[in-house]
């Protein structure tokens, strides 16, 4: 006995082209979760994130003894009346942590090339943006554990110079705050970079060289127009958010949480262009072989 509902042959002999499904929508919350499991099976992201935190002490007490054995306390004073101290070990931990982001956007995750199929796939769109949520979220974490580790570790060289300061006020709660938004934002950067290369040695080696060979290029040439093209970097940019004072001339820290953010969603805004106009290419395959 035929069954009514299987598929008939066609006068050429082959089964005809089974009928399209819609694809069935993944919840955003899902794709978030996997990709946060995806990410804590890798056993480099802890090590990253330790890394990171240790780069930023150890950089952060070498300055200071340094600053306290060669200029004295006067420098002391001029630096801790900005806070800015603990920044310097940043700059190394946004080069790893900026990898890191390039490594995670790389990762392929390929939608169905057919949509006769009802099994749960999430569009690469949710996919990108999972991931730059997720990034984002550990940058914010390892920002402030950062940076906070680094205020507690130079309290104790501070005190010999009774330049302790305290930990409750607004500038430092600010600067905590403009720290894990940094880091946030350097690994969204990274991340877009990342999936839009589709390269890891490329993408790497282009957040390196926006976050640390350019700077030093334009720090070393000559001009005050090169000088003045610095602050526009997103590693300058970054610096402005985790300063409690800036100086005349400098971009306010919101300006340079505005310039960051840029600097982040341009690459972002270009990779969910990309993955949206794939989307929809793969959803007209079916229509066309229909036809």
């Amino acid at each position: 006995m035929i069954r009514s509902d299987a598929p008939h042959r066609a006068e050429s002999g082959d089964l005809e082209t089974p009928p399209a499904v819609p694809p069935v929508r993944v919840p955003f919350l899902d794709v978030v979760r996997s990709e946060w499991a995806a990410l804590r099976s890798r056993k480099n992201a802890v090590l990253v994130a330790l890394s990171i935190v240790g780069m930023t002490v150890v950089s952060t007490l070498s300055t200071v003894a340094l600053m306290a054995g060669y200029t004295g306390p006067s420098e002391l004073v001029n630096a801790r009346s900005v806070q800015g101290l603990p920044t310097v070990g940043l700059y190394l931990g946004q080069l790893v942590f900026g990898a890191l982001g390039v490594l995670i956007g790389t990762r392929e995750h390929r939608a169905p090339t057919s949509q006769a199929t009802r099994t749960p796939s999430p569009s690469p769109t949710a996919i990108l943006l999972a991931k730059v949520t997720v990034v984002g979220l550990v940058g914010a974490v390892v920002g402030v554990g950062g940076r906070l580790t680094s205020y507690l570790s130079i309290q104790p060289v501070l005190a010999q110079h009774d330049l302790d300061f305290a930990l409750g006020s607004a500038e430092f709660w600010s600067s905590l705050a403009g720290a894990g938004l940094y880091f946030a934002l350097i690994g969204v950067m990274a991340v877009a970079i990342g999936a839009l290369l589709r390269s890891g040695a490329a993408a790497i080696a282009t957040v390196i060289g926006v976050l640390f060979l350019a700077p030093m290029m334009l720090w070393l040439a000559p001009g005050e127009v090169a000088a003045e093209m610095v602050n526009f970097l997103p590693s300058e940019a970054g610096t402005q958010l985790m300063l409690a004072e800036t100086a005349a001339g400098d971009l306010t820290p919101l300006q340079g949480g505005l310039l960051l953010a840029l600097w982040a969603l341009l690459p972002l805004l270009a990779c969910v262009t990309i993955a949206t106009h794939a989307q929809r290419s793969i959803k007209d395959e079916p229509a066309e072989a229909t036809k």
